[in-house]
C-alpha cells in the first residue's frame, strides 16, 4: 500500500484519479483524460446514454416568452445535429425535444444532458420553466432529471430556450473584454442518460475525505486517517464490480460517522446565487439569468427539503413575477416553508459611493415595500457582498429601514490592507449600528467544499469572540446557484470530526443565534466607511451615466417639490404617487453596483441613456404640470421699490435668506423685465436675484444693474483678470489660475497655478473600467496644448466670463469658459470635452495656499474627512476617493471648496486638490466616455474654515439654481427652517407626499449636515397643517401626533436623518 512509503501525495494524487473529477461538475469531463474516465468514479455516475435529435431548432426574433415563441414557431431548422453551431451573439433558439426513453432505462433514474456551450433554460410543453442549464468548460450544469424511476417507453416533449451567451457574456478573448457581437455556440451534447446513484454517493463521500485529506493541516490526526481510509476506500472499490461498493461506503462512512467535539466551529451554509443585475449582459439577459437560475433552485428546495436559498434585489424579483408568474408562484410557497428566503431590502445591491443620499432612502424604501407587499413582512438583513465599498451613511438608514443586519466581503479584494473584523458592530458617521459580518471564506460564490468550510474556520478574524460564521454557496451570473454536489457535500460535513459542523441555515439563523450569545457587545467596533481599496476608476468611468444619475435625483426632487405644494395648496392637483415611484424605480435600477460606476459592456450603457432620458423628460412634464398649476391659482405681484422689479420663483435651497443670486433666465421673463434688469449673454440672459428662505415657490425681486452689484474683466498681454467686490482672479492665456485672492487671502500656491487640465497614463493591473491605480500619478502625459489665447465672451456687469481652448494629443479637444458672477466668490469652470484617448485620465488640478491634514467630502447626509498625508497604507490606499458635490481643504479661518455638477472621483495630497474629470478605460466596453461632454466645476474660497454652511449651500446652489417662473404673479408655498444660530447646518432634502395617505399628508425630510448638534424651527408657509410626528425612512411613526401651533421644534444631532410626517 501506498502508506508504506510515507509519500503522502502520490497517496492523495491516487484518491484524485480515482474520483477523477473537480467536485462540481459530474456531467463534464472532469479531471481524468477521455480515455481513462472508465477507470474514474466519475466516468461511472453515467451508466447508459441514449442520444437525443432535436426535431425542430428556430431562431427567435428575440428574447421572447415561451407562448410568444409557440405562437410563432411554425418552420425551423429539422436537420440538428451535435456539432452545429448557432449564434450570433444575443440571439436566442428554441429547440423542441421529443423523448422515447429507451426501455433498458427501466427501474433507472433517466436525466436529460443538454449542452450548447451557452446558457439554456428547460421549458415543459406546457410552458412550465423547469431548470436552467450552463453548458462550456466552466461552472457547468448540463443536466436535467427527467424521470426519478423510468418504466421505459415514456414519451414527453421539452423544449430548450438557448441564449447565445456564456455564463460570463460574449467577451472578445476573456470575460471582461468587449463584446463579440458575432459569437457561435456548438451544440456539443444532446442525449438521455442513466443518473448512477450509488456511483454518486460513493463519489460525494471520497470527495468530502479526499478534501479533509489535502486541507487540514499537516499536525492534525484526521488528516492522516483521511487519507489512510481514502487509500481504503480505493483499494476496497473495483469499478467493474459493483458487489465490491458497499464495503467501499462502509469504510468512508466509517471514516465521516466520527462525530465533532463540542467546541468546534460552526458554518451556517445558506445557497446563494448572485446576480449582477447588468454587467456582462443587458437588462433582458438579466431577466432571463434569474428564471434559468431560481427555477433551479426550486427543483433543488423539492429534493433537499432541509435546502435554505438566499435571495435579494426586488428588481429581479418583480421581473420574475411580471415574466414568469408560474415560477413566481412557486417561489413564494417555497418562501413560506423558510427555504427561499428573501432579504437586502434594496431595490437592487446598488453602488454605495455614487448615489445620493435620497436614492439610497429610496433603494430600502421601494425594497422593503415591495417584500412587505410579495411576502408579508420586511427583511432585517441588508445584503451587499459585491460592492466597492460603501459609505458611512449607511448605517443609520439601515436601522430606520429595519435592517439591524448585514452582510457584505468584497472588502477581501483589498490590495492595501486586509479589513481586520469578521464580525463587527458596523458605526456610520452619525453613531448608529448595525451588526455586520463578513463570511471569512472569502467569497458568495463557494462551491461547498472543504477548502472553504476550514477556511471559514481558519480565516475568521473573531473566532475567540464567535466562532460561527456563513458559507455562501452556489454559482452566481448565470451558472445556476447551488447544485447537487454542494449540497450533497455539505451535508456529509454536518458533524464530522476534524471540521467544523455545517448546518443548512438563513441568515437570520447566524444573527438571531449571535444576538443571543450575549456577545454583541464585545464585538469589534468600525467607525465611518468601509473604503475599497480597489477598484477606484469606478468613481469616474462612464461619466455620462453618472450625469443622467445626478440630473435625475434632481429633477425628482424638484418634481417631487413641486408636486406636493401643487397638491397641499389650493391647486388641489393629484399627486401622481405612482408615476414617481416608476420613475425612481428607474433611476435606483441604474444605481446598481455594476451599472453607475461604469463597470459594464456598452449595450448596458445603451439601455441605462434611454431609461435617464425617460426619467428627466417625464420629470420635466410634471415639474411643467406643477408649476403651471400654481401660477393658475396665484395672485398678482405687489409693486416694489423703484430700484428692482417683482418675480415669482422657484427656491430648491432654502438656505438663502437675503442672499443676492446671479441667475439665467427665458428669453420671455426678461423681454418683461426690460433691459435695466438682464445682461444678455450668448445663450440667454442672467438677472440679480435677491433669495428668501423659503423652499418651495415664492415671491421677491430682481435688481436693477444700476443698484445691483458688477463684475468686470480686463484684457492684457500676459491674460485677463476677473473682479467683483468678493475676489480678483488672474487667468494666463491657456486658462490656468495665476491668482485668487478673497478677502485678502492668496488661494492659490505661490509656486504654481491652478486649474491645471492635467492628463495621466491610466493602464490598470487587472480591470480596466473598474481601477486607477495608485501609481498613475507618476506618469503625468505633455499632451495639453492651448489652441489660441483666451477671449472674452462677457463683460459684465452680473457675469464676466473668458472662452479657452485646448487640444489634447491629436484627437481630443476641450472648450472650457471660465466665469465670475457679481454675487459669489465661486470661481465656474463650464467645460465641454470632446475625447477620444486610449488608457488615458483627465483631472483638473488646484495647487493650494492651504495647509491640512485632512480633507473633507460631501457624502449623503453629511461629509465625511480623509488624509492628505501618506504616512500609512491605510492613508496611501485612499490616493483616490468618492465624493459627492464637493471636496474643501480647510485651515483655520479659511478654505477652499471645489465643487462639481456631475463628478465623483477625488483626489486631495498635500495642498493639492484633484478633480477627476474623464477616463478611456478599453473593456468591458472599448467606447467607455468616448465622445462629447459638458460638465461644470467650480473654485469656492470661503471664510471660517469647514464645517460651514456657506460649502453646503453653494453646493446645492451649483447643482440647483434658483429658477425665475413669472413677472406677473405668485404666491408663498413652501417649508421654512429657522433656527437661534444663522451656521444651523440643517438642511431640508426632499418634501413629498406620504407613501400611503391621502393627499393631505406631507412628507419633509431634513439632515444635520455639519456635524454638530442643532435645534431648527419648522414651519409652512401658504398651506396649514394640523399636527406632526416623525416617522423613519419607511414613513412608519416613530412618535405621537403633536399639535402644529405655527411652527415645530426640531433637535437634530449630528448628522442625523429626520423624517416629519404634516398632516
Amino acid at each position: 500500500m501506498t502508506l508504506e512509503y510515507k509519500n503522502s501525495w502520490i497517496a492523495l494524487e491516487r484518491i484524485g484519479k480515482f474520483t477523477g473529477w473537480n467536485g462540481s461538475d459530474t456531467s463534464g469531463p472532469g479531471i481524468a483524460a477521455p480515455g481513462r474516465r472508465d477507470q474514474s468514479l466519475v466516468g461511472r455516475v453515467w451508466q447508459d446514454r441514449e442520444p437525443v435529435v432535436p426535431v425542430l431548432a428556430w431562431k427567435a426574433p428575440g428574447r421572447i416568452g415561451f407562448s410568444d415563441a409557440m405562437a410563432e414557431v411554425t418552420t425551423g431548422r429539422t436537420d440538428v445535429r451535435i456539432g452545429d453551431v448557432f449564434g450570433p451573439s444575443w440571439a436566442t433558439w428554441w429547440f423542441k425535444l421529443d423523448l422515447e426513453v429507451p426501455a433498458r432505462f427501466e427501474g433507472k433514474e433517466v436525466h436529460l444532458i443538454w449542452d450548447s456551450n451557452s446558457e439554456a433554460m428547460v421549458w415543459s410543453a406546457s410552458g412550465e420553466p423547469l431548470q436552467g442549464l450552463c453548458g462550456g468548460d466552466r461552472d457547468r450544469r448540463v443536466d436535467y432529471m427527467v424521470l426519478q424511476k423510468a418504466e421505459g417507453g415514456e414519451c414527453l416533449t421539452l423544449w430548450i430556450e438557448m441564449a447565445c451567451n456564456a455564463m460570463f457574456g460574449n467577451g472578445n478573448g476573456g470575460d471582461i473584454e468587449p463584446v463579440d457581437e458575432n459569437r457561435t455556440f456548438t451544440l456539443a451534447d444532446c442525449a438521455l442518460a442513466v443518473f448512477d446513484r450509488e456511483a454518486w454517493g460513493l463519489l460525494c463521500d471520497l470527495t468530502v475525505i479526499e478534501g479533509m485529506s489535502k486541507h487540514l493541516p499537516e499536525t492534525h490526526l484526521r488528516k492522516s486517517s483521511a487519507l489512510y481510509h481514502g487509500s481504503k476506500v480505493v483499494n476496497a472499490c473495483i469499478l467493474d464490480d459493483r458487489s465490491t461498493w458497499q464495503e467501499a461506503k462502509r469504510i468512508a462512512k466509517e471514516f465521516l460517522d466520527v462525530p465533532n467535539g463540542g467546541a468546534q466551529g460552526i458554518i451556517y451554509a445558506m445557497g446563494h446565487c448572485h446576480i449582477d443585475t447588468a454587467w456582462l449582459w443587458n437588462y433582458d439577459e438579466t431577466k432571463r439569468k434569474c428564471a434559468r437560475s431560481w427555477a433551479t433552485q426550486i427543483r433543488n428546495m423539492e429534493i433537499y427539503p432541509d435546502f435554505k436559498f438566499v435571495c435579494s434585489q426586488a428588481q429581479q424579483m418583480e421581473w420574475v413575477r411580471e415574466s414568469y408568474p408560474n415560477l413566481w408562484a412557486n417561489v413564494k410557497e417555497f418562501a413560506k416553508k423558510g427555504q427561499f428566503i428573501p432579504v437586502g431590502g434594496s431595490w437592487v445591491e446598488f453602488d454605495a459611493n455614487i448615489p445620493s443620499g435620497e436614492s439610497m432612502v429610496r433603494q430600502l424604501l421601494l425594497g422593503q415595500q415591495f417584500f412587505e407587499a410579495e411576502f408579508g413582512t420586511i427583511s432585517d438583513i441588508f445584503w451587499l457582498p459585491d460592492t466597492f465599498g460603501i459609505s458611512g451613511s449607511l448605517p443609520q438608514l439601515l436601522l430606520q429601514a429595519g435592517l439591524r443586519n448585514f452582510v457584505t466581503q468584497k472588502l477581501s479584494w483589498n490590495l492595501f490592507n486586509k479589513f481586520p473584523h469578521s464580525t463587527f458592530l458596523w458605526e456610520g458617521i452619525d453613531g448608529s449600528q448595525v451588526l455586520a459580518h463578513f463570511p471569512p471564506a472569502d467569497t458568495y460564490n463557494s462551491n461547498g467544499s472543504v477548502e472553504e468550510v476550514l477556511r471559514s474556520v481558519t480565516k475568521n478574524k473573531d473566532n475567540m469572540i464567535f466562532p460561527r460564521s456563513m458559507l455562501l454557496y452556489g454559482r452566481g451570473d448565470g451558472g445556476g446557484g447551488p447544485h447537487p454536489p454542494m449540497m450533497e457535500s455539505l451535508s456529509r460535513m454536518s458533524d464530522v470530526d476534524g471540521l467544523p459542523r455545517v448546518q443548512f441555515a438563513g441568515p437570520e439563523s447566524f444573527f438571531s443565534d449571535l444576538r443571543a450569545s450575549n456577545v454583541v457587545g464585545e464585538m469589534p467596533r468600525w467607525v465611518g466607511e468601509l473604503y475599497f481599496e480597489l477598484h477606484r476608476g469606478t468613481f469616474t468611468s462612464q461619466a455620462k451615466t453618472k450625469w443622467g444619475n445626478r440630473k435625475s435625483e434632481l429633477l425628482l426632487r424638484e418634481a417631487e417639490l413641486c408636486l406636493s405644494l401643487a397638491a397641499c395648496s389650493k391647486a388641489s392637483l393629484a399627486y401622481p404617487r405612482h408615476q414617481l415611484a416608476e420613475l425612481w424605480k428607474k433611476v435606483a435600477l441604474n444605481q446598481f453596483h455594476d451599472v453607475i460606476p461604469g463597470s459594464s459592456i456598452g449595450i448596458v450603457y445603451a439601455d441605462a441613456e434611454a431609461l435617464y432620458r425617460d426619467v428627466m423628460t417625464k420629470s420635466q412634464d410634471h415639474i411643467g404640470l406643477a408649476r403651471n398649476s400654481l401660477l393658475s391659482v396665484s395672485s398678482s405681484l405687489e409693486p416694489t421699490p423703484s430700484d428692482s422689479k417683482a418675480v415669482f420663483y422657484f427656491e430648491p435651497s432654502g438656505l438663502s435668506l437675503g442672499k443676492l443670486a446671479t441667475v439665467e433666465v427665458e428669453t420671455k421673463i426678461a423681454r418683461d423685465l426690460g433691459p435695466e434688469y438682464c445682461q444678455e449673454t450668448n445663450d440667454g440672459s442672467l438677472v440679480i436675484l435677491e433669495r428668501k428662505e423659503v423652499l418651495g415657490v415664492t415671491r421677491s425681486r430682481v435688481l436693477t444693474l444700476d443698484h445691483a452689484p458688477g463684475v468686470n474683466v480686463i484684457e492684457s498681454s500676459t491674460g485677463f483678470v476677473l473682479e467683483s467686490s468678493l475676489v480678483r482672479v488672474e487667468i494666463d492665456n491657456i486658462g490656468q489660475i495665476v491668482s485668487l485672492e478673497f478677502e485678502g487671502r492668496q488661494c492659490i500656491h505661490e509656486t504654481s497655478r491652478g486649474n491645471q487640465i492635467c492628463v495621466y497614463d491610466d493602464n490598470p493591473l487587472f480591470w480596466d473600467a473598474w481601477d486607477v491605480e495608485v501609481y498613475h500619478h507618476e506618469k503625468r502625459l505633455n499632451l495639453v496644448r492651448p489652441h489660441e489665447s483666451g477671449r472674452v465672451l462677457e463683460r459684465g456687469p452680473l457675469r464676466a466670463m473668458v472662452e479657452f481652448r485646448k487640444s489634447v494629443g491629436d484627437k481630443s479637444y476641450i472648450r472650457q469658459c471660465i466665469s465670475l458672477t457679481a454675487t459669489s466668490p465661486c470661481l465656474l469652470f463650464d467645460t465641454h470635452v470632446d475625447w477620444h484617448e486610449n488608457r488615458k485620465i483627465l483631472k483638473a488640478e488646484f495647487p493650494t495656499s492651504v495647509r491640512s491634514m485632512l480633507a473633507s467630502y460631501e457624502t449623503q447626509f453629511g461629509y465625511i474627512q480623509r488624509p492628505t498625508h501618506w504616512n500609512t497604507s491605510w492613508d496611501i490606499a485612499k490616493f483616490e476617493v468618492c465624493g459627492q458635490r464637493f471636496s474643501d481643504l480647510s485651515e483655520h479661518g479659511f478654505g477652499l471648496a471645489l465643487l462639481n455638477d456631475c463628478k465623483y472621483g477625488y483626489s486631495t495630497r498635500d495642498h493639492i486638490m484633484r478633480l477627476t474629470l474623464l477616463r478611456a478605460p478599453k473593456a468591458p466596453d472599448d467606447q467607455c466616455d468616448m465622445g462629447e461632454h459638458h460638465f461644470s466645476y467650480g473654485l469656492l474660497p470661503h471664510a471660517n474654515g469647514f464645517p460651514c454652511i456657506d460649502v453646503v449651500s453653494a453646493a446645492k446652489d451649483f447643482n440647483a439654481p434658483p429658477t425665475v417662473l413669472s413677472t406677473q404673479v405668485g404666491l408663498d408655498l413652501g417649508i421654512i427652517l429657522t433656527s437661534e444660530k444663522v451656521d444651523h447646518g440643517v438642511v431640508v432634502e426632499t418634501v413629498k407626499m406620504s407613501e400611503a395617505d391621502p393627499d393631505t399628508v406631507l412628507i419633509v425630510r431634513l439632515y444635520e449636515s455639519l456635524g454638530g448638534h442643532a435645534k431648527v424651527y419648522l414651519r409652512t408657509v401658504g398651506v396649514e397643517f394640523d399636527t406632526w410626528l416623525l416617522t423613519d425612512i419607511l414613513e412608519r411613526n416613530i412618535s405621537s401626533p403633536k399639535p402644529m401651533n405655527g411652527s415645530i421644534e426640531l433637535k437634530l444631532k449630528p448628522f442625523e436623518v429626520m423624517t416629519v410626517r404634516l398632516q
